[in-house]
């Protein structure tokens, strides 16, 4: 297993969640990132945004990219995740990741993982239901 689906797994699996408030946005489609909750690991805050312009809908999947703005004691800047979702059946995989690191550097991405469902209280379970509730709305 690669070091990029390791820190991953590790993120669904060790997290506490706790649901933050919405942050501002530009209305820049370029800049569309919009706040959707944080993860507490350690006592580090990540906070979770998404991209409303990159949804991507076709035969009951939704795609879409997320950022990770990771805490500044961090080696790693923020990272974005592009996530697909099959809201019908309520699981999602990873079709990639890059990860940027403080001093200007970055990892590339990983092969998409396997079709899963969300750990409650994980990044995925949020980002899952954020996508897919917008997903029945826009019906």
């Amino acid at each position: 297993m690669n070091t990029l689906t390791v820190r991953w797994l590790f993120f669904i699996v060790i997290t506490t969640v706790a649901i933050s408030g919405s942050s501002a946005h530009s209305q820049d489609n370029k800049n569309d990132w919009r706040g959707i909750g944080t993860l507490t690991l350690r006592a580090e805050i990540y906070s979770i945004y998404y991209s409303p312009s990159r949804i991507v809908r076709r035969n009951g999947v939704v795609r879409a990219w997320f950022k990770i703005v990771e805490p500044a004691a961090s080696n790693n800047s923020h990272s974005f995740n592009l996530m697909q979702f099959n809201c019908r059946e309520g699981k999602y995989r990873i079709l990639q990741q890059s990860i940027f690191h403080r001093n200007g550097g970055g990892t590339g991405s990983i092969k998409p993982t396997e079709w899963q469902y969300p750990v409650p209280e994980s990044a995925p379970e949020i980002e899952y239901k954020v996508i897919c509730h917008q997903a029945r709305s826009n019906r």
